[in-house]
């Protein structure tokens, strides 16, 4: 019998040759008779009633209804079948549950059906539902079944399955697909024993070790719009989509382009042909139905899906994400995923890479983020298996870090500026983690939108002391990068904050930086509203470092509203003040304020005068930018009489410090001066060129100075239509 070594019944003729010693044995599956002899003589008839060869097993699952926008993955199947040479071809699909990787996989290999003559093997590595996944010894059986071995005859040690399945593929053309594999052990003995022969798995995770088998891997994205379009039109019907198009971009982007979520939310409304897609949109946007509104059955639902991937992580990860999801912003650097890792976890890169593996996080240049759908997913499980305490101490540790960060980078920017915030005081004694102000205003552009969001869920919860200083810290990002629409928004939340405390210094602070962003916007009666109540409470806290400055926000509105006298006695009031408590910076910016004041009114006398004793403190503080900022208006003083070379040398010493400044309207400030020197010496090609390079910068901030600028290249066209050559303004 197959599977048993039986030694042949052999005649003993002592006139015969003489016995074999051969040891006639047999082992695997066979289809048919066996004679096992030694030598035969004739006369043995064979009555075969066996079926024969089975044919090639075709186990794939139905060719699937529908298959858009893997145009891109099918092609690189394709690649990847016509690189093999003398090896069995082995290729990992990989992505996040939902993403559509069997759908893909089975439409490919239906289409390849013809490349694999020696049948089309498939098992599942584990079900959907599944927590404890098929073993290895477990598929080779199955497949040694499908193989034409009979069940009782399969041996129990796994090598032995082994070595039959080889023997049982080598030389074949087949292709075994195991869909759902869980890692690189359970598949890696199912590679099929022939150069013609292919395995290919679909995968939640990225086994990286089979790399050493000669794996090749491919990712599978979620589907772009256009893609997740036609999966709505393909399932529900385009009459309906093209009724609602905005509603049908809408539901794509709510189900995060997942074929899965598209699917059930569009049999969904196919089931109920009184349901509109905006009454599907409403329900996805909605946290506490989104997940109801993404399940068809028990088994087929978005949920259903993550529960499995997240069942899998250890018990590290599976709390590393629960954490990652409180954070309110889109998505988080390197630093804070460490710091929200477990205080005893020292190796959280190893934990963040299982998370990344398990397509339940993703990275982008060291910075993490989750897809919509997996985030509210995470949420939701840290709802039931955190506490309220414990979720809020995460987010507070999430907040306090982006706190704590920014204070950090506004001592960079503009370390001679006062503060009130007990986290600057804290942040000053450490080393600066950045080497100078443009990489610190370099964090806060990439933080910006992570910040916008701290703020406000900060706000939300209550935790004003988050609120205003976390205000303050970013005043310096805006005073250089401006983003004028966050600027005014939050600073609201940090005005509101500190009302709510009570602290009417940091009120009154927030209030004059508010004004800044008003008095750039040309908003001058909302710096007046804002700033007179700062200087009342400045005045009623005895504050004489906020008197000063709501003084000087008073003054120019004043001078924006074209009342110089009032704007001027403003200025020297708040420099009084700034004498006498010593505040030398003070003193400095009310010198450099008044004197390009006088400039603008022809006393340029005294101008010179508080001008030059606004440079002379500066450069003692070291103030560099500041500095240049009075050389800036030093410049326009030497134009106003005439002093061209004075004011070249000038605005060139204060372009090269503003250029390393990383503010653009600074450096357009320099650049409109310059643009007025090369004009006054009638060199208009240069002229041309400042401004332009001005106004470019100038909409870069969405600075209303870019219109001026505009207005003076067209007018400096129709004065010399001949020589100048203005061209079309910039774009915002």
């Amino acid at each position: 019998m197959p599977g048993e070594n039986t030694p042949a019944h052999r005649d003993n003729h002592t006139t015969g040759p003489a016995p074999s010693t051969t040891d006639n044995g047999l082992s695997g599956p066979v289809s048919g008779n066996v004679i096992q002899a030694g030598t035969v003589h004739g006369g043995l008839h064979l009555h075969d009633h066996s079926p024969g060869t089975p044919p090639a097993p075709q186990q794939l699952p139905p060719k699937p209804h529908l298959l858009v926008g893997r145009e891109a993955e099918e092609a690189e199947l394709d690649d990847r079948l016509r690189d093999t040479a003398e090896h069995p071809v082995l290729i990992s699909v990989s992505g996040p549950g939902g993403v559509g990787k069997t759908t893909l996989a089975l439409h490919w290999l239906h289409r390849q059906r013809a490349r694999f003559p020696g049948g089309q093997l498939f098992v599942e590595g584990s079900s959907p539902s599944a927590d404890t996944p098929r073993s290895a010894a477990d598929i080779l059986g199955h497949l040694l079944r499908s193989l034409g071995a009979p069940a009782e005859e399969i041996p129990l040690d796994v090598g032995e399955r082994l070595s039959w399945y080889r023997s049982l593929t080598s030389g074949k053309s087949l292709v075994v697909f195991v869909d759902n594999a869980v890692s690189a052990a359970q598949v890696r003995p199912l590679l099929p024993n022939s150069p013609t022969g292919a395995l290919l798995i679909t995968s939640r995770t990225r086994p990286v070790s089979l790399a050493l088998d000669g794996a090749h891997f491919l990712e599978v994205p979620p589907l772009d719009e256009r893609s997740g379009l036609r999966v709505i039109s393909g399932l529900l019907g385009s009459r309906r989509t093209e009724a609602e198009p905005d509603n049908a971009r809408a539901l794509v982007r709510l189900c995060n382009g997942f074929p899965l979520a598209l699917a059930v939310s569009s049999a969904r409304l196919a089931a109920h042909p009184q349901w509109t897609l905006e009454h599907t949109v409403a329900r996805l946007r909605d946290r506490q139905s989104r997940f109801a509104a993404l399940a068809l059955t028990e088994d087929l639902s978005v949920s259903t899906v993550f529960d499995s991937c997240y069942r899998g992580l250890s018990a590290r990860a599976a709390t590393l994400y629960r954490r990652l999801a409180q954070h309110p912003g889109p998505d988080l650097p390197h630093e804070l995923a460490r710091h929200l890792a477990e205080p005893d976890d020292a190796d959280h890169t190893t934990t963040l890479a299982e998370l990344r593996e398990a397509h339940l996080l993703q990275e982008t240049d060291r910075r993490y983020w989750f897809h919509d759908l997996v985030r509210a997913h995470a949420r939701t499980t840290g709802e039931h298996a955190d506490t309220p305490e414990s979720r809020a101490e995460t987010l507070r540790h999430a907040l306090h870090w982006y706190l704590t960060r920014a204070a950090a980078a506004d001592l960079v920017i503009t370390p001679q500026r006062q503060r009130l915030g007990p986290h600057h005081a804290r942040q000053a004694a450490h080393r600066p983690t950045w080497s100078g102000a443009t990489e610190a205003l370099d964090w806060f552009d990439r933080e910006r939108a992570n910040l916008a969001a701290v703020l406000t869920e900060a706000h939300r919860t209550g935790q004003d002391e988050v609120v205003w200083q976390l205000c303050e810290a970013m005043w310096s990002f805006f005073l250089y990068r401006k983003h004028y629409r966050d600027w005014i928004d939050s600073h609201h939340l940090g005005i509101e904050a500190a009302r709510r405390l009570g602290h009417h210094r940091a009120e009154a602070r927030l209030r004059c930086q508010l004004g800044f962003a008003h008095l750039d916007l040309e908003h001058f009666d909302a710096v007046i509203e804002l700033c007179t109540p700062a200087l009342r409470l400045a005045e009623a806290s005895l504050d004489r470092s906020g008197i000063s400055t709501a003084l000087s926000q008073l003054a120019k509105a004043a001078r924006g509203r074209g009342d110089h006298e009032l704007s001027l006695r403003y200025f020297r009031r708040a420099l009084r003040l700034d004498e006498n408590t010593g505040n030398r910076r003070g003193i400095a910016l009310r010198c450099r304020r008044i004197g390009t004041l006088l400039a603008e009114t022809g006393n340029h006398g005294e101008a010179a005068v508080n001008l030059d004793r606004a440079l002379g403190l500066l450069t003692e503080l070291s103030d560099h930018r500041g500095r240049a900022r009075a050389l800036t208006d030093r410049g326009d003083l030497h134009i106003r009489r005439g002093e061209l070379a004075a004011a070249e040398t000038c605005l060139t010493e204060a372009l090269a410090v503003m250029r390393e400044s990383g503010s653009p309207t600074y450096q357009a400030d320099v650049l409109g001066e310059l643009g007025e020197l090369a004009t006054r010496r009638g060199e208009l090609t240069t002229a041309l060129r400042h401004w332009r390079e001005a106004e470019r910068l100038y909409r870069l901030a969405s600075h209303p100075r870019a219109n001026r600028v505009r207005a003076r290249l067209d007018s400096l066209a129709r004065e010399h239509p001949g020589d100048t050559t203005p061209g079309e303004p910039p774009r915002d």
